[in-house]
């Protein structure tokens, strides 16, 4: 995505659910925060909101 490595640490906050059916997972839905890790390597910039009224 053309930013050089750093060799620096990164978190990306992920969480799964899993269902069993007995002893064995029967599914797995996963999400993670891809955008908050796409802006923290700074590839994409996110607009904040704005206040309508000012």
């Amino acid at each position: 995505m053309g930013v050089q490595p750093t060799g620096n640490e990164l978190n990306v906050l992920w969480f799964s659910w899993l269902r069993f059916r007995g002893d064995k997972i029967d599914h797995i839905y996963s999400i993670s925060d891809v955008l908050s890790m796409l802006k923290d390597l700074e590839v994409i910039d996110v607009p904040q909101p704005v206040d309508p009224y000012k």
